[in-house]
């Protein structure tokens, strides 16, 4: 009779434990805000903010456009996610992240189209939040985006470099390279060929105080014909949003393995 409880005990052991310990670990992944079940999403600009417009595309407008189908992806995945908005509407940049914070959101992603002189430039970049951005033409799409000077763009980056940048910095770093090369992946399987603008980091006003790791994803280039062409597709829309889908999930299979 012993050894028959015994054989069981031994049974339940074997089993049990990778039970718990994965129950365990995924508690402690949420404990310390390493998993993703809440989503913000913000289409970029809004209301009496058009943002950048090129070839026929206005960005306020497109941004909502991905953010809603975006959305819809997510929740039939299983997340949940709010909108910093779902209508023509303005919204202060500040209100965003406070947003995403009032919903303990564990990431927020702001999506934008991107915009320059020369039409030619064309490209998919993400972005994350730094003091100093990471180079000449990082700081000149943060001064875009922030609607400011570039002298403007200075002062903040003065004020940000007596502040400690949240922990949450080189989580919003990782994911911001999965999101670079998922999209990516994705939008050559839907037969696009996107150049790789890669991942660079700038003082977003946009990002700042996200209290999560926090992201901005540069669609496109509406200044350039043929990746304004490219924008509007409902294909492109969905290559990019599935690739936004397989870079949190990838980002999350990475935490269990670390």
């Amino acid at each position: 009779m012993m050894s028959y409880i015994r054989l069981i005990c031994i049974v339940c052991t074997i089993y049990l434990i990778p039970y718990t310990a994965h129950a365990y670990s995924n508690d402690v992944l949420q404990q310390l805000g390493l998993r993703i079940k809440t989503v913000v999403i913000d289409a970029g600009h809004g209301g009496k903010d058009p943002g950048t417009v090129g070839n026929g595309i206005v960005e306020k407008e497109q941004t909502l456009i991905f953010a809603k189908e975006l959305g819809k992806k997510l929740q039939s995945a299983g997340y949940t996610v709010y909108y910093t908005r779902t209508t023509d509407v303005y919204i202060p940049l500040e209100k965003r992240t406070e947003l995403a914070n009032t919903k303990k959101a564990d990431l927020f992603i702001s999506l934008h189209c991107n915009s320059h002189h020369d039409s030619s430039i064309a490209g998919f970049e993400t972005y994350y939040l730094s003091v100093q951005g990471s180079d000449k033409r990082a700081a000149f799409v943060a001064s875009r985006e922030n609607g400011v000077s570039a002298n403007k763009l200075n002062s903040l980056q003065i004020i940000l470099s007596d502040i400690t940048l949240d922990s949450k910095q080189e989580e919003s770093k990782d994911i911001a390279h999965h999101i670079q090369r998922s999209v990516l992946a994705r939008a050559k399987q839907y037969s696009y060929t996107i150049k790789d603008k890669g991942v660079r980091s700038a003082p977003f006003f946009v990002l700042l105080g996200a209290r999560m790791p926090s992201v901005l994803v540069e669609l496109g280039y509406v200044s350039n014909k043929q990746e304004a062409n490219i924008l509007v597709q409902a294909s492109y829309r969905k290559a990019v949003i599935q690739g936004i889908l397989d870079a949190i999930q990838s980002y999350q299979k990475s935490l269990a393995t670390k």
